[in-house]
This record gives structure tokens, sequence and C-alpha cells, in this order.
């Protein structure tokens, strides 16, 4: 089995001022005020991914969850990123397009991937996109991105132009929107994704020309007219983009420049919240970058897939509670208790998830209808680690009187036999500071290296 990426913890941080830092006291104001120098996402683009495409497929669920991704929104995707985008785009669910991806994942885990992911990809998407996807994606809400090697000319080099490494080939960037039929769309998305070797043949023809995977040029690719588009990137890149040299690598033939169109503005849409990555906002990625280049290339097992799901889950919900789309102290409609995303963690024993609750500044010292903080919750349910971090943070303890009850103890007694000894975290009805109340679940700010809810 593939090995399970290593907690936040094990890592330090990467050495660049917090997203805390850069807005001053935006992530301790109200909820009210939270986030709103922020701008609101208003299209999303996709990443390459390779083979782990999970952590795509759970940043989309949250983001739908929310109400930001919705059918109406533009998106954009390179590779694995552009079948995540396009199954949205033709009103697949997140469940669904997981479901079908992890199918072809499956099966190049059992019979190989040499020369096969082409064909396996191909045959899911025929039995699996609607019958007219080709038009539901046609209506300026998909791009997907596709790279086509070209030969420098003389008069182009003799004008500064250089192509890769100051040899004369480069590739170029097209973003395919529209599409004149089912077989269009999926041979843009094939090509989006033709990794040579992979999928067989060096390159793949679509539309009368030579293509390679799309994130070659174009890692994310953000949907055009947009003004506030987010990227949702599954690769830990920010410090490597902001030590790269200046420039658009026109005339070096450096595609890994600041400005080459590989990924202009990474480090940019960092500082505007507008990144959903493993190190994204504070710098630190629960997954070494080499290893999840490793499950990239290779397929791994449905655990290490699932722990990539988690993974984009707790950054898209993260990023949002840092960017006002989400209150921190949301309260959980559907429950009596009125549990808090925090008391929900702390009961729930997800210690990684508390401590970046607290990080963002939830309020410890709010209480359910009970009168029980969040330090109460883990204590009643037995959860000490989550109980000894709350401490540390200076949570306080609650007032179980508030429910009739003469003492602490007698009051947890009663409660334990009350309720379940070991409850689910709530799933739905947190309030989002923009929408009405959604599914934004707090199982989604449990790192993927997290055990189950329950334990420490």
């Amino acid at each position: 089995p593939s090995p399970r990426p290593a907690r936040r913890a094990n890592r330090a941080p990467l050495r660049r001022e917090s997203l805390s830092a850069r807005r001053g006291s935006a992530l301790c104001a109200s909820a009210s005020t939270s986030g709103t120098d922020v701008a609101r996402p208003d299209g999303f683009g996709f990443s390459a991914a390779g083979m782990i495409f999970p952590y795509h497929c759970g940043a989309w669920e949250v983001l739908s969850e929310l109400g930001l991704l919705t059918p109406d929104t533009p998106v954009a995707g390179a590779s694995a990123g552009a079948l995540v985008a396009a199954m949205h785009a033709c009103g697949m669910s997140p469940s669904e397009g997981k479901r079908v991806l992890t199918a072809v994942l499956r099966d190049c885990r059992e019979n190989g991937v040499l020369g096969r992911v082409g064909g396996v990809l191909e045959r899911a998407l025929r039995a699996e996109l609607p019958a007219d996807a080709h038009e539901l994606c046609s209506r300026n809400n998909l791009f997907v991105s596709v790279s086509s090697p070209r030969f420098v000319k003389a008069e182009e080099r003799r004008n500064g132009e250089s192509g890769f490494n100051g040899t004369p080939f480069a590739l170029e960037n097209a973003l395919v929107s529209s599409f004149s039929s089912r077989d269009d769309l999926i041979g843009a998305l094939l090509s989006s994704c033709h990794i040579p070797v992979y999928c067989g043949w060096p390159v793949r023809l679509y539309r009368n020309k030579w293509c390679v995977d799309g994130g070659w040029t174009n890692l994310a690719p953000l949907p055009p007219g947009c003004t506030s588009a987010a990227r949702v990137a599954s690769f830990p890149l920010v410090d490597a983009w902001r030590g790269a040299p200046d420039g658009d690598g026109k005339a070096s033939g450096n595609a890994f420049e600041q400005s080459a169109s590989f990924w202009s503005g990474w480090g940019d849409a960092d500082d505007e919240n507008l990144l959903i990555a493993p190190d994204g906002a504070e710098g630190t990625s629960s997954v070494e970058y080499a290893t999840l280049g490793k499950w990239a290339l290779l397929p791994q097992d449905d655990e290490t897939l699932e722990e990539l799901a988690r993974m984009g889950r707790a950054d898209a919900l993260e990023a949002m509670i840092r960017g006002g789309e989400v209150d921190r102290n949301a309260v959980d409609a559907s429950s009596e208790y009125s549990f808090s995303l925090l008391m929900a963690a702390a009961m729930s024993g997800a210690k990684g998830a508390c401590k970046r609750l607290v990080s963002l500044g939830a309020d410890a010292s709010a209480t359910d209808a009970r009168g029980r903080t969040a330090l109460d919750l883990a204590l009643e349910y037995g959860h000490d680690a989550v109980a000894d971090l709350l401490a540390r943070k200076g949570a306080p303890f609650g007032d179980p009187a508030k429910d009739g009850k003469d003492g602490a103890a007698e009051a947890r007694d009663a409660y334990a036999s009350a309720e379940p000894s070991a409850p689910p975290a709530p799933a739905g009805g947190f309030a989002s500071a923009a929408t009405p109340p959604a599914g934004g679940t707090v199982a989604a700010l449990v790192p993927a290296s997290e055990t189950s809810p329950g334990s420490d």
C-alpha cells in the first residue's frame, strides 16, 4: 500500500508571510466583516493533476455545497483538471465524477498504465458523459487547455523569441470552449490529458493539430472574462513560483519564469486568497511535493485516493473560511444543540480540525444550547488529546448549569446518557457568510492523515 500523507505538523512552515499578516486583522474580525476585502470567486480553474485528481473532487464537493460552484459558474481545466471541469459543466455531481474517475484509476492499477490510460479514459467518457454533453459545455462555461507543439521560425528567433531551453521547438496553448459534437468534446478532453507513453502515441491529433497534455503550457487555466477566478491546484508550488526568475519565458525559453503561461500569477492568486492548494494561505502542505508527484504518476490504493479527496475538501473549506465565504463560527442550523464548527470537531475527536479552526479565529468560548464549550464536549466524549489542545489554546469551560443541572459532573453524565457516545460530525446546515445554510461539514476540515472521527 501507498504511504499515508504526513501530518501538517511534521513539516516546517514554508518561509513566507502568512495570509493573516498580509491582511492585518481580517481574520480576527467578526463574522459579519470577515473577509470583506476579498473578492468572491466568479469562476474556477482546475489544475493538471495526473492520478491525484481526487483532490479536485474533494474541492469540487465543498465549493458546490457552499453554492460557489453552480451549473452557471465558468470553469476551466487542464489534463485531469479538465475532466473535473467538464463533468461539472455538463451537470454531473462531485460524487458521480469521483466514481467515474476512480474506476479509471482502478482499471489502470489492476491492468497497467503504459499505453493504456488514454483508451481506458475514452471508454469511461463515452459511457458516462450525457448525450448532450457538448451542448451543455458550449455555453461559455467550460474552457479546456490543450498544448500543441510548433516550430519557432527563424524570423521569430531573430525577433527575440526562443523555443524550449533555446531550441527551435515550443509548445503553444489554446483554450477550447465550443464543441460541435460529443466526439469533439471527448477529443478535447483526451487531448488535454495526452501524456506520451501513458496514452500511447507521443501526440494526439485534434482539430488537425498534434496535441499533448494541456497542463504543460497552462497548468491551471482560468476562465476568460472572470475578474476573480480561483485556482484549484493539487500540487504545492507557491514557494517554487516565488523563487522563479522574472519574465515570461519567451526570450529565454524558460517555461518556469514567473509570468510564463505555465503558471503566470500563481503566487498573486495565493496573496488574494484565490488559490486552493496544499500549500495555500499559511504555506504548509500535508504531503511533500515528491510524494504527490509519485502518486500523480502511478495509481494509488483506495485509502490514499480518499485521503487526497479529504485534502481537497479541507483546503477548499479553509480557503473559503479565510475568504469570508464561510463563517468560522458558523452554527449547525440543523442541530437542536446549536453546535459550532469547533464544537463539532471537538466532539468528533478531530484534533487537526480543531487546531486549524482555532488558528482561523474560531471562538473557543462559544457555548451550545446546553452551555457547553468545545472543551466541555471534547472531555465529555473522551477525546483527551483534543481537550489538551483546546486547553493549551486557552479554551474555557462552559456553564452546564445553563441546562438546569446542579453540577458539571452530573450534567455530563446526563448528557452522555441522553446522546450517542460517539456522534458523527454534523453533516450540513452550517451557514456560510454569503449564502443560506449549506452543507460545509466539519469533516472537510480533518487533515488527510487524521484518524476517523471518534479517535485522537
